[in-house]
């Protein structure tokens, strides 16, 4: 009888003790989390392109208002 309650007991702790493990996982990253994870390494940090404010750096107010020709593309190619 001793051993059944103690099974009985084993398994309610097990039984109780999965909703606190469910609320360890990580969350599912979002579109936002990304955005924002990254948003500091692209602006002044030199991780994988070139940081935006080094980019503009002794960028001029003409420059940066240059349009290509009528009919024109920005397309590299």
């Amino acid at each position: 009888m001793k051993h059944a309650i103690a099974a009985v007991g084993s398994v309610l702790v097990l039984m109780l003790s999965l909703p606190c493990y469910a609320q360890n996982q990580p969350q599912p990253a979002t579109l936002r989390s990304l955005l924002l994870h990254e948003a500091p390494t692209t602006h002044n940090q030199a991780v994988w392109f070139v940081p935006i404010t080094v980019g503009v750096d002794g960028l001029t107010a003409e420059q940066a208002s240059w349009q290509p020709p009528a009919g024109g593309t920005l397309s590299v190619s």
